[in-house]
């Protein structure tokens, strides 16, 4: 939907407009004040864009559950704003806080410009090295946190949905009677079939399982969502405006708009009329920072205004759920992990079992033996109650973890077939991909001797491969990749339950083919609440009932606490094993081991690769972006095991990053991934042999000075603003186009790695144009769909046999402070200062690592000096006009020798 740009202005003929510009120009010409008496008439536009928009019909239904729009912005374009003030440097500063795109349409930029300030209050306590006596102090500290994070994530979100004309009453409240603080609660209602026609919701509930729900209309400890309240009312006598004639309606226009943030506090179901589904009544509490609402507002019967409802998101309000919840029956190991006590002891049964020999090793199945660090992880995990495995890179710390799983099953088996139960594993991730890993390894290399695993996805996974009407409104952005795995479908459980011979498949397979036709033609079928309740219900009951049936249920950590996932294994599962610990932040990591209460945890990760991605800078600086395996691992009391022999990087591109990132004791073991076929070009050590591979140096550093650029990219996730660098792009794509054309290197074995969104896109857009040249002889067609470009952050837990990497930052040699502060690195270096991320950055490469950069600048950081330094000792760094060098010389054929990627070695994970 296209919003007319032009609201704000009229349109005239060109030749009256010459006209009043003469006038306008002369002023004591009479025929000139005839002109300007008599203006002219507005000349309609032929236009396509719209003056208002909705999703309403008029007749009380719904055309679109969600209004896309877009408006075309020019220099000189007339917009109405609603301006206010805020202090900046101890002055006054005019900002616009309203946006009017439409005629019965604004944007709040205040929510969007300061979303914690605005939906919530900035937290001042720190959790970063903090000891937690109790329930309380733990929810303190972390609750505020939580909260900035989720009003951060709610106020630059898409899925909001605006309610015009709803009666609304806002009444004040003391705080007590010796604090002069004056809070405002308010609520209003809305009609259970409208929300249910239009998929609102409140606290991730529809109006049905609120009205299920027996607490919903008790008011909950933090804000289910959020609200911005905007009320249309008179205005003050001396800001009225002084344009008393128009054609535009807006420009005489004497009303402003109060707005408000609130927080959702309650959502009750009242009355149970079928006809109309009753109604629900939401409560909230204003923001601190809101002004005080109006008197309209405040009478009786209150007043009508527009609600604009911004959701938190399933993740953020399942991890402050269950941080509620750390105080109930049955959580003593949970609350020990989180107030770092004494955890208690395992059962002598499973202690006894647990130290066995025969449970240390997994025989015959398609899994290396253990080296001795992981032997030691394995007999640790088996016999405490929490167990910490740090794998760096390359360590085989998946493979330890895979191990595990079958070995906890193992002793599972045994213990129910001495009587004591059945008991499940549930081994969790911070995301799908690193689940479906796991998922996908336990099937090949356990074969048969897999145990019963089954895999479960969160509800949008779950809705994309079966859609169910009037189902949540939810924003597509950042759902592209958002996917159950093909590969998985034979133990995945939405499909499981759907699957012929299944107690409910046949009534399912009814429901959707309804569904169907009511997508298909919705002017001759529809669905109402009742139908999708049923439907929902049966969903609930057939995933509940299958669950029981699983040694193993794999799932990511937010989904570790769904309803469905504690219903359905009843209490029973025992182990919790979260692999990648160390990217998820601390509360995010306690959801399945609260949900569960679960007697056993082992926690997989590095806290020197990447840390939990955090979107509010001052909820991380204050502890959010530590993980529950930093802070437990720091413990001395904790007991944690290092696997210390990775097999995936040649020695030389293992050196720096042990030496820097892990006290030097990360140890090379024998493997092809890195001995195999190495390219001529690259140094050898000053001292070594020639003839000896080990003794070659395969990293290089290029240096390139070019010149960075700012850019606006779109992203899943939204515009965001990120850098690029076109030299270093050019030399990159050259870099790639020897290793291919000279080296005969294959195109899947050569991975392109950058820190910046718009350096990938360029790089990505320049590679596939060379791909698909046909004179380049040397690509062929199915190279295009080969190329591997990516961010660092996502290319974690990948691996390939040549890395070329892209720094994008750089400075002229004046502008380059020859004594950097810390804030100077941080502002003209930016990412490439994150030790984690240069960690990751540096050990994805099995044969070789080739950096593009300027070397002048990188060594304003002290890491990167370091790296610099012993490229340079080791005459590993090369000048841009140096490298790639030279062609190698042809054979008597006139052909070179291709090469073939060494084969996976099973230690490599």
């Amino acid at each position: 939907m296209d919003i007319n740009p032009y609201l704000y202005s009229v349109n005239l003929r060109q030749s009256d407009w010459a006209d009043i510009l003469k006038a306008l120009a002369d002023p004591q010409n009479q025929a000139g004040e005839a002109v300007l008496a008599n203006v002219p008439l507005p000349v309609e536009r032929n236009k396509l864009e719209v003056n208002y928009m909705s999703s309403e019909k008029g007749d009380g239904t719904v055309s679109l559950r969600s209004c896309l729009f877009k408006m075309v912005y020019s220099p000189g374009q007339v917009l109405q704003v609603q301006m206010s003030a805020e202090p900046r440097r101890g002055v006054l500063q005019p900002r616009a806080d309203l946006l009017h795109t439409a005629r019965n349409s604004c944007v709040c930029t205040q929510h969007v410009r300061d979303p914690v300030n605005s939906l919530t209050r900035h937290a001042t306590r720190a959790t970063r090295e903090q000891q937690f006596k109790n329930y309380k102090d733990y929810v303190k500290a972390w609750m505020p946190l939580l909260e900035m994070e989720a009003a951060l994530g709610a106020g630059g979100s898409d899925d909001v949905v605006i309610v015009e004309n709803v009666p609304i009453l806002i009444q004040p409240v003391q705080e007590g009677e010796s604090n002069s603080k004056t809070n405002f609660t308010g609520s209003f209602n809305l009609n259970a079939k409208f929300c249910f026609d239009r998929c609102i919701e409140f606290g991730g509930k529809s109006p049905d399982s609120i009205r299920e729900e027996k607490s919903s209309g008790t008011s909950h400890a933090f804000p289910l969502d959020y609200l911005c309240i905007r009320y249309r009312t008179e205005c003050p006598g001396p800001v009225v405006s002084r344009v008393r004639e128009s054609p535009i309606p807006e420009a005489v226009d004497r009303h402003y708009t109060w707005v408000g943030h609130a927080g959702v506090v309650a959502a009750k179901h009242k009355g149970r009329k079928e006809e109309d589904g009753g109604r629900l009544q939401v409560t909230f509490v204003l923001s601190s920072s809101s002004p005080p609402p109006p008197a309209e507002l405040m009478t009786k019967k209150g007043d009508k205004a527009t609600i604009e409802i911004l959701p938190k998101s399933p993740v953020d309000r399942r991890a402050q759920q269950m941080l509620l919840s750390l105080n109930q029956e049955d959580c003593e190991l949970a609350q020990a992990i989180a107030y770092g006590s004494k955890v208690p002891r395992l059962d002598k049964d499973r202690l006894r079992l647990g130290h066995k020999d025969e449970n240390h090793e997994v025989h015959g199945v398609g899994l290396p033996q253990n080296n001795p660090p992981q032997l030691q992880a394995i007999k640790t995990a088996l016999i405490h109650s929490v167990s910490l495995i740090q794998g760096p890179p390359g360590t085989g710390k998946t493979y330890t973890g895979i191990k595990l799983v079958y070995l906890f099953c193992k002793i599972n088996r045994q213990l129910e077939a001495e009587g004591k139960g059945k008991k499940t594993v549930l081994f969790c991730g911070p995301s799908n991909k690193s689940v479906d890993l796991v998922a996908r390894l336990l099937k090949e290399r356990l074969g048969s001797e897999c145990p019963k695993i089954v895999r479960m996805y969160g509800s949008a996974i779950e809705s994309k491969d079966y859609p169910v009407p009037r189902g949540n409104l939810r924003s597509t952005r950042g759902m592209r990749d958002l996917k159950s795995d093909p590969a998985l479908q034979d133990v995945t459980l939405h499909h499981i339950i759907r699957e012929s011979g299944k107690p409910y498949a046949e009534k399912l397979a009814e429901f959707e083919n309804f569904f169907q036709k009511c997508r298909l033609n919705p002017e001759l079928y529809s669905v109402d609440s009742k139908g999708v309740k049923m439907y929902r219900k049966l969903l609930h009951k057939a995933s509940v009932e299958e669950l029981r049936n699983y040694e193993v249920v794999l799932t990511t950590c937010a989904v570790g606490g769904n309803r469905r996932l504690v219903e359905g294994t009843e209490g029973n599962i025992y182990q919790v094993m979260i692999d990648e610990c160390a990217m998820s932040p601390e509360p995010h990591s306690l959801v399945p081991i609260i949900a569960t209460k679960a007697r056993q945890v082992v926690l997989i990760g590095d806290h020197k690769q990447l840390r939990p991605i955090i979107t509010c800078q001052a909820a991380a600086e204050l502890g959010l972006d530590q993980s529950l395996f930093e802070r437990l691992y720091k413990m001395p009391s904790s007991k944690r095991v290092f696997l210390c022999t990775q097999y995936r990087m040649h020695p030389q591109i293992c050196a720096f990053p042990s030496k820097e990132f892990y006290d030097g004791r990360l140890e090379t073991g024998y493997s092809k991934l890195w001995s195999a076929d190495p390219l001529p070009f690259w140094p050898t050590l000053p001292w070594a042999d020639q003839k000896v591979l080990q003794q070659r140096v395969p990293h290089i550093l290029v240096d390139v000075r070019g010149e960075e650029e700012t850019l606006t990219v779109t992203t899943d996730e939204g515009n965001e603003r990120s850098k690029s660098n076109a030299l270093e792009a050019e030399k990159v794509i050259e870099i790639f186009s020897y290793l291919k054309k000279e080296q005969m290197v294959e195109t899947a074995h050569i991975k392109v790695l950058t820190q910046y969104n718009a350096q990938r896109h360029e790089i990505e857009e320049k590679l596939k144009k060379l791909c698909g040249d046909r004179s380049q002889s040397v690509f062929d067609r199915y190279d295009v769909n080969k190329i591997n470009v990516s961010t660092v952050v996502s290319s974690q837990g990948g691996e390939w046999d040549y890395v070329i990497l892209s720094t994008v930052r750089s400075l002229p040699s004046y502008k380059i402070e020859p004594h950097p502060t810390h804030g100077w690195c941080r502002q003209n270096l930016g990412f490439i200062t994150d030790k984690n991320q240069v960690n990751v950055a540096l050990t994805r490469a099995r044969k070789g690592l080739i950096i593009v950069g300027n070397k002048e600048l990188l060594q304003c950081d002290d890491l990167w000096r370091h790296l610099v330094d012993r490229y340079e000792k080791l005459k590993c760094v090369r000048e841009a006009e140096d490298f790639p060098p030279p062609p190698p010389a042809r054979t008597n054929n006139g052909r070179r020798r291709g090469r073939m990627a060494a084969s996976l070695d099973w230690q490599q994970m």
